[in-house]
């Protein structure tokens, strides 16, 4: 009796182990099933980050505008002392009487103990021109921190993207090349001990041992894709991802509005029309030296002692100017300087321009090339009879489902980055 309830608790915890192999293991992540959308919809704090960094980058440059703007207002400022000097701050006079008795006298110029507050305030003049000019120096570097911003931003979903469909790709070769070795199994067939047939045998065993190697270097590219899509999202490294093959990508847009499109937002064409306005107002600024510094003062002050001879609380309010007569040439100099570092920027703005107006249309030509591939593809995937590509004749084969499933996927994965490329060169994110 000892021996079969031995023997029949052995079968239940074996039978056990066989329904749940994860017994004794670690317990494996559930399948997470993925679309291309949840996927960029995924909160990731490295993103967060970038996007973050952007959005400080413009916050520094309009705080920086906005106190280069605060120069136009008066400056309020207040000064106090309280002094002790070891001597008599005057001229001391000494009187002999005619008794003989001497009487010194003292006339202070400065109170030996004295103490001194003033409360004044300025307002330039003439210098708000010059702040002016640095105002609108300090918003083209915010405007270029605006036009940079989002880069970061759209670069890490475009990597984020990548990763999906190098995935994706992979795990449909993999696929792919599993039903070829199985196929190549069982299609093989058995040996009735002719020379021939074992070299035949001998061909197919070699051509099943070559799938089987890509089947494991696939396994492997599956296994270092899902680990790093997972670190995009933020997920553990090991967690399988069941990817949903998207929609073919749609997008209608002409050439003439890519290109009006890049002139608009595309960064480098921003820099390069903020460098513009900057060099302009660097000519004005430096034009603006040959107007003289004027400003009014205003102020009230509280002495004691300081001055003996003044009164105790006075107010006071004038007008005071600066100008540099004869400075050897510099103003004249510093005005070439800047009018031809003006000349040279509305330059480096027609090359951006033309630079940006290329690159839009090389990219677009191969976005065109791209959608009418992948057009293609999806034709074929429905079954329709196509003769006839614009870059060339091309006739529909019958090919196997899963392999044009994964031709279309590579093609659609084509056009999207072609259209990624011309988003890039337009500038939008």
């Amino acid at each position: 009796m000892k021996v079969s309830f031995t023997l029949a608790a052995a079968s239940v915890m074996l039978a056990t182990v066989a329904v749940h192999p994860s017994i004794g293991q670690d317990a494996v992540p559930p399948v997470r099933h993925l679309t291309l959308d949840e996927a960029q919809r995924v909160p990731v704090q490295a993103n967060a980050a970038v996007a973050r960094l952007g959005q400080l980058s413009v916050e520094a440059a309009e705080h920086h505008r906005k106190a280069v703007a605060a120069d136009y207002f008066p400056k309020v400022s207040v000064m106090a002392w309280n002094l002790h000097f070891n001597e008599f701050m005057g001229q001391q006079i000494t009187i002999v009487r005619p008794l003989g008795a001497t009487v010194t006298a003292g006339l202070p110029l400065l109170g030996q103990d004295q103490s001194f507050v003033d409360f004044h305030a300025v307002q330039p003049l003439t210098p708000i021109f010059k702040v002016r000019q640095a105002v609108n120096l300090a918003r083209a570097d915010e405007n270029i921190a605006r036009g940079k911003a989002g880069l970061p931003v759209a670069e890490s979903r475009h990597a984020l993207m990548k990763s999906y469909f190098d995935l994706l790709i992979a795990q449909k070769q993999l696929a792919l090349a599993e039903a070829k070795v199985r196929k190549a199994r069982a299609g093989r067939p058995a040996a009735n001990g002719t020379s021939f047939v074992n070299v035949r045998l001998d061909a197919e065993a070699a051509d099943v041992a070559d799938l089987t190697e890509d089947v494991i270097d696939l396994s492997s590219r599956v296994r270092t894709l899902t680990a790093s899509l997972n670190d995009k999202l933020g997920w553990p490294a090991d967690t399988p991802l069941e990817l949903e093959a998207p929609a073919p990508l749609l997008e209608r847009i002409t050439l003439d509005e890519a290109v009006s499109q890049a002139f608009a937002t595309n960064p480098e064409v921003i820099e390069a029309e903020q460098n513009v306005q900057k060099a302009r107002a660097g000519t004005k600024l430096s034009k603006l030296d040959y107007v003289p510094d004027i400003a009014v003062i205003g102020g009230f002050a509280a002495q004691q002692d300081t001055i003996p001879l003044l009164p105790n609380n006075f107010a006071y309010v004038g007008v005071f100017g600066t100008y540099n007569i004869f400075d050897f040439g510099k103003r004249e100099q510093t005005v070439k300087e800047r009018s031809t570092q003006l000349e040279m920027a509305r330059t480096a703005l027609d090359l951006t321009r033309g630079k940006v107006a290329a690159a839009v249309r090389t990219s677009y030509l191969e976005l065109e090339r791209s959608r009418t591939l992948s057009q293609l593809a999806s034709a074929r995937a429905t079954g329709a009879d196509i003769h006839l590509v614009r870059f060339g004749a091309l006739e529909a084969r019958p090919t196997d489902d899963d392999q044009i499933t994964l031709e279309q996927i590579q093609l659609d994965w084509r056009h999207r980055q072609a259209y990624a490329e011309l988003k890039a060169a337009i500038g939008g994110r």
